[in-house]
């Protein structure tokens, strides 16, 4: 099919194949209309209102295109506590790459890993990067109360910096810094890509043609020897603000 569904308490969420994105994802405790049954969307595909979280590795994501993943099954449902997504990727030179999602019950925190084996005889750099993309010509609210829809960051132990869709096509962000964060928010939502908060990470933005704004981070280039295995990580969060939630993830997420 090209993609797989993820359902849990909190979300109802689809991840595609190439490159393992998450595509849709909509909130089922919030519905769209009070005391309706439609949760609320809040990654879409539509082009016209596209919003979605994308993640990879540099190095194993190339300019020749994505790494297109396979996964056990076409849906995944959270029963216990935790579910686990594996997808896997696996090249003839020897190179293997799980890419993990784990979702918990009650919380709109992913957890996003990949386990890289290293089974060529060359040494692999690689550099995970993940971002939200999101089209800035959607109106946010109504015309009587428009909401606020655009990115945020934070960098360099500054709380954060709002950035208009506007901003984004007057200059492109490029930022390092020690943990840090960037997110894309609108009135009552948010989400929010969160790197290793050890790493020097580096904050950017840009925009494509056909009007979207892309916010992401990439983290520190990690050379993985032959025949070894590393680990790299980063945490998404997709759902209502949080005050609570969001400050056990990052410094001034909240």
């Amino acid at each position: 099919t090209g993609f797989i569904t993820v359902s849990t308490d909190t979300i109802n969420a689809k991840i595609t194949l190439n490159g393992g994105d998450i595509t849709s994802l909509s909130l089922v405790q919030h519905p769209t209309e009070k005391d309706g049954d439609i949760p609320f969307p809040l990654f879409k595909e539509e082009t016209a209102t596209l919003y979605q979280a994308q993640s990879g590795l540099l190095g194993v994501d190339t300019r020749a295109g994505r790494a297109i993943f396979m996964a056990d099954a076409e849906h995944f449902e959270l029963e216990g506590d935790e579910l686990q997504v594996p997808l896997t990727f696996v090249q003839a030179n020897g190179l293997q790459v799980t890419k993990v999602f784990t979702f918990k019950r009650d919380s709109y925190v992913v957890d996003v890993e990949y386990v890289v084996n290293n089974g060529t005889d060359t040494v692999l750099p690689v550099q995970i990067y993940a971002q939200l993309k999101q089209s800035t010509s959607v109106q946010g609210g109504s015309m009587m109360m428009p909401t606020y829809r655009g990115a945020a960051y934070s960098a360099n132990d500054d709380t954060y910096e709002k950035v208009d869709f506007d901003d984004f096509y007057d200059k492109d962000l490029n930022t390092s810094t020690k943990g840090g964060w960037v997110s894309m928010i609108e009135h009552y939502f948010v989400s929010a890509w969160i790197p290793n908060q050890d790493d020097k990470n580096q904050i950017y933005s840009r925009t494509q043609t056909g009007g979207t704004a892309i916010i992401g981070f990439k983290g520190p280039q990690i050379d993985i020897m032959p025949g070894t295995l590393e680990t790299v990580s980063t945490q998404l969060y997709a759902g209502p603000k949080d005050q609570e939630a969001q400050r056990s993830l990052a410094k001034y997420l909240d």
